[in-house]
């Protein structure tokens, strides 16, 4: 973010959000395995910005951040697609129940925020 005074602009170029278990959430049946499962974010529109393949340029304060949720292997995480969907892969020990409700529990107790690259910045004019 930037406070251009030439300009006399605010630029906000980083967005944030809160997973607080309060979200549309789905079971991502390809990931559910012996050890993780993997939830879908459904109908979140976050407007982060992705290059093809490449990690977005994101941090979570819980999790790596991945621009797939295959990783190939089993780290946790979660995931910015370059169709805008959002993905999170979990550890089964770290919930309650292996379910959508123990997920939303899980974020309830634990908040996660994510910093993310705007898929187009804003501009406020300084007055």
């Amino acid at each position: 973010d930037e406070l251009n005074s030439i300009r006399k602009i605010a630029v906000k170029r980083v967005g944030k959000y809160t997973f607080t278990g309060d979200e549309e959430i789905i079971v991502f049946n390809i990931l559910n395995d012996e050890t993780e499962i993997g939830f879908e974010f459904f109908n979140l529109q976050l407007g982060f910005k992705h290059t093809g393949d490449n990690y977005p340029n994101a941090v979570s304060d819980n999790f790596a951040v991945y621009s797939t949720i295959y990783t190939g292997s089993k780290y946790e995480g979660i995931a910015l697609n370059q169709n805008g969907k959002c993905y999170i892969r979990l550890a089964k020990t770290r919930l309650e129940n292996q379910s959508v409700e123990g997920l939303k529990k899980w974020l309830k107790a634990n908040p996660t925020n994510i910093y993310f690259e705007l898929l187009e910045q804003i501009e406020t004019p300084l007055t």
